[in-house]
């Protein structure tokens, strides 16, 4: 069992840091040190710390003049003496066997420098869960093409080899900070460090009104920094010359909507012109879609940092350049489908009372989803075909016991969008050969809706699931 080293920079954290440390202790991959690098703090950080610090010999305290987040972080690595090394904030948590999974993945694979999975975003003052994210899913490489675009980790969902951290010389202070784990990864990744995912949530991101993220201009400006410093180095791989436009126009994308989070509207509307001028196509669609940029507002709408759904959406397409000024017009589509999919994350981590409360704010601000209630049916029933087949008709009908009643979806149209589901899901067994599946699945189907059986692949499908059960 490998010795595993978790930096914890603290700064005036004393009411929060002793649950970080609480949560290493508690690991089932027992062989850690904690360094807890103490950054100028002048709260009681330090006598927390230290009476946790007599109490168990693998925590260490150490005290130095403030130089922020990654000067902190540096510190810890060279002090740490573990093999795999991991980084996790003052305020925020590991989950239970976050270290002993990410562990067993770097033992399996001598060649992999980096493993990361997913975090859970909770609410710091109540502990309740608001959403999860599985980056896995969008971006299923860590490989150089990724970090140009985006950073789609937590440096609380990383385990690594420590010797890769030394390789780069640690993190870069950047000024302003923000962005000093998206270029640590950066240059790990074109340095040659392999990384991969451990697909499962590590970690819980806790939210509260001081972090860093919540100023959006400067993470923007932090992230440009960070692109600056690395295009400017000599000897850059040719895959990464020839991303570089790409990397800073998803720059100006991000943090135009880090700007609209913190209210920086002035900011945020000048970014994301800037954005269009170098990615035009966002603003392009074929007949009868969305343009990209319309799911790209859904997208940080769902992310819980923003707020409300619905009034994160409505104040983006208040304040767009005049490039994106014809997105207006899909207003309540737009609101209707991020209020959606925001409502089924958090259903997905049981939080039946934000659920409720997205929808009402939605139906406050939109009263008309109460009578196009399709702008609310058609993402729910597009958003639950992505989850795995057993939890498709379970967080449906979550969906519909959490619709209020100013929405009054008639039950003809909740057994259409069930049936869609289930038909679907036929589909998909059919194609495969499961037969009996298939025949299942499009038997619940068309008993909710009938109108399917005009379909001729519904009625083949019974028709071949019909002679195979009688054979049976």
């Amino acid at each position: 069992m490998e010795l595993i080293s978790v930096v914890i920079p603290a700064y005036n954290t004393g009411h929060l840091v002793s649950e970080a440390i609480s949560s290493v202790l508690n690991q089932s991959h027992r062989r850690v040190e904690v360094i807890v690098v103490d950054d100028g703090s002048t709260d009681n950080t330090q006598r927390v710390v230290s009476d946790l610090a007599d109490k168990d010999p693998r925590v260490n305290y150490i005290y130095q003049e403030n130089k922020g987040l990654g000067g902190a972080r540096n510190t810890g690595i060279y002090r740490a003496r573990g093999e795999y090394l991991a980084f996790l904030d003052a305020d925020d948590l590991f989950l239970p066997g976050k270290l002993q999974k990410q562990a067993e993945a770097l033992d399996a694979d001598p060649e992999l420098g980096l493993v990361a999975g997913g975090h859970r975003v909770v609410d710091i003052d109540s502990g309740q869960a608001l959403g999860e994210r599985q980056p896995w899913h969008e971006r299923p490489s860590l490989a150089l093409e990724t970090w140009l675009v985006a950073c789609p980790i937590v440096p609380g969902a990383v385990l690594m080899r420590s010797k890769w951290a030394r390789r780069v010389n640690g993190f870069q202070i950047l000024n302003p900070p923000g962005a000093e784990d998206r270029d640590m990864w950066l240059r790990l990744s074109h340095e040659g460090c392999r990384m991969a995912w451990t697909p499962e949530i590590v970690c819980a991101y806790r939210m509260h009104a001081g972090q860093m993220t919540r100023n959006g201009k400067k993470q923007s400006d932090s992230t440009l920094l960070a692109l600056d410093k690395f295009f400017s180095q000599p000897n850059l791989r040719p895959e990464a010359q020839a991303a570089r436009d790409r990397a800073y126009a998803d720059a100006y994308v991000s943090g135009a909507f880090r700007q609209y989070g913190s209210h920086q509207f002035d900011d945020a509307r000048g970014t994301l012109k800037r954005a269009l001028e170098r990615l035009p196509h966002l603003m392009q669609s074929a007949d009868g879609e969305l343009p990209p940029l319309a799911y790209t507002i859904v997208a940080w709408a769902m992310d819980p940092v923003n707020g409300d759904p619905a009034t994160f959406t409505e104040q983006v397409l208040d304040n767009l350049p005049n490039t994106a000024s014809g997105l207006t017009r899909y207003r309540e589509e737009l609101i209707g489908t991020a209020v959606c999919w925001a409502t089924l994350d958090a259903l997905g981590v049981n939080n039946t009372a934000l659920a409720r409360r997205h929808l009402e704010m939605a139906v406050e601000r939109v009263p008309t989803l109460s009578m196009y209630y399709e702008w609310l049916l058609n993402p729910m029933v597009d958003y639950v075909q992505t989850l795995p087949e057993a939890a498709q008709i379970r967080r449906a009908l979550q969906f519909f016991d959490v619709l209020p009643l100013d929405v009054p979806v008639l039950q003809t149209d909740q057994n259409k969008a069930l049936a869609r589901l289930y038909l679907a899901q036929a589909f998909k067994a059919n194609a495969a050969g499961a037969r009996h599946e298939a025949f299942e699945a499009v038997r619940n189907g068309v008993r909710l809706d009938r109108s399917w059986l005009r379909n001729r692949g519904v009625i083949s499908m019974l028709w071949k699931g019909w002679r195979t059960s009688k054979k049976a």
